[in-house]
């Protein structure tokens, strides 16, 4: 693993320096502020406040030493006696309680394990009325960077539990994680500038090279694949290589919220399971309505299906409450019951809510069904599903598992999901989840 974060700095910091001056005028510091900065990294947004609060202080915290180290060493040049540095894990860290006036970060709150208990730690370090100024990624299909990479890479991957940048893309998340964990006033100001990634395609790719998520993608290829790989890399940085640098499109969200007065302080629990997080397709694209897999055809589902589909589910009770779980059917379904079930389907697909397919095989058998939902319309939410972006699931009549389809229909889900679909973290909620080499 590379630490370019820290031998690069400067690229890092010039990566987002359009953002940075928008942050800067939200965050505001005033000359005797006592702040605290969140996920520091090398400490430019921690030194920028200390040149503000003359009278005041900075405390920067990271877990990363040697990114601590190089603040440190930078914040001594500088003669900025008014800063600190701590190692630490913002989230369980004993912070002196009412210690700060305001809290920053600049893309360093979206990796904790429990978003909750972190801010919620973060808030106890907080006086009452203290501002909370965070700059975070909007949802990762609004973000070119992230998205151009990993196609041209060919991977989709699933992003590592507690390593996923944009868990605070989403308003609705955040505006209840800050509500439980004691903030209001939640505003998000729309941030829409390129990153930067160096001035030239050698400077670039050796950037993008760094990053850790293409070091993950990367390493999960063989030699072969990952060699054609970094070479498509090196052809779409030159594609982006502008008079200005080498720029890809981005959206972030500048957050704003104030720490309610002691009294008004809500219980820290989170009760996930109120949310639905919404499916999100980008701008202009669809959701396709037949794929095939092998010799399974699955189309958006219909009215059409109904006399197949009927006698499919009552033939299977038993195999889908066994292998695909939950609250439905429970037991025998009518034409009529059916039919509201598949015109409602049909309304959810139009509007882009959920995707329902019945799934055949070549010469037209009925085999079974699959659904792409948002996450919390079928598994209720919980925080560590928080960074899921679709539910999918499935199942097969019992001739058709018998057969083997239950297993090729997962794996077809699989490839579609990696090729045909803007999601990037599914969700598979069966209760039994087939063994792929």
């Amino acid at each position: 693993m590379s630490n370019l974060r820290v031998t690069r700095a400067d690229l890092f910091d010039a990566e987002i320096r359009a953002h940075n001056e928008r942050f800067r005028a939200v965050a505001a510091i005033d000359r005797d502020d006592r702040v605290l900065d969140i996920g520091c990294g090398t400490g430019e947004s921690t030194r920028h406040a200390a040149q503000v609060a003359a009278d005041g202080s900075v405390l920067g915290v990271d877990i990363s030493a040697d990114a601590l180290a190089l603040a440190r060493r930078i914040s001594a040049a500088e003669g900025l006696t008014n800063v600190a540095y701590e190692q630490a894990d913002a989230q369980t860290h004993p912070f002196p309680p009412g210690e700060f006036d305001v809290c920053i970060s600049r893309f360093g709150v979206m990796f904790f394990a429990d978003l909750v208990a972190a801010f919620t730690n973060i808030g106890r370090a907080l006086r009452a009325d203290a501002r909370l100024v965070l700059l975070v990624w909007q949802q990762q299909e609004r973000n070119e960077w992230s998205v151009a990479v990993r196609e041209t890479i060919g991977s989709r991957q699933s992003l590592a539990a507690g390593l996923d940048p944009f868990a605070l893309g989403d308003p609705p998340v955040v505006e209840a994680v800050l509500g439980r964990a004691g903030f209001v006033d939640v505003t998000f100001i729309d941030v829409h500038e390129p990153v930067s990634y160096g001035p030239d395609v050698a400077t670039a790719t050796e950037m993008v090279l760094g990053l850790r998520g293409t070091e993950d993608l990367l390493a999960a290829l063989d030699r072969p694949a990952r060699e054609h790989a970094v070479a498509r890399l090196r052809a779409l940085i030159a594609a982006h290589q502008t008079d200005s640098g080498v720029l890809f499109d981005s959206r972030a969200w500048i957050i704003t919220a104030r720490l309610a007065g002691r009294a008004r302080r809500t219980e820290t629990s989170m009760d996930y399971a109120r949310l639905t997080k919404k499916l999100t397709l980008p701008d202009g694209a669809v959701a396709p309505r037949r794929l095939v897999y092998d010799d399974l055809v699955a189309t958006a589902i219909s009215r059409s299906d109904l006399g197949d589909d009927v006698r499919g589910i009552n033939a299977s009770v038993a195999l889908i409450q066994q292998t695909r779980g939950g609250t439905w059917p429970t037991g025998p379904v009518s034409e009529d019951y059916d039919f509201v079930d598949l015109v409602w389907h049909e309304l959810e697909f139009r509007e882009g809510s959920s995707f329902s397919y019945v799934v055949r095989d070549a010469v037209g058998a009925y085999l079974g069904c699959c659904y792409l939902y948002p996450m919390g319309g079928r598994t209720p939410l919980r925080a560590e599903l928080i960074a899921y972006d679709v539910d999918v699931s499935w199942w097969v009549t019992p001739d058709a598992y018998t057969a083997g389809y239950y297993t090729t229909l997962y794996e077809g889900l699989r490839r579609w999901l990696a090729t045909e679909f803007p999601f990037w973290r599914p969700y598979y909620s069966n209760l039994e989840i087939p063994s792929i080499d």
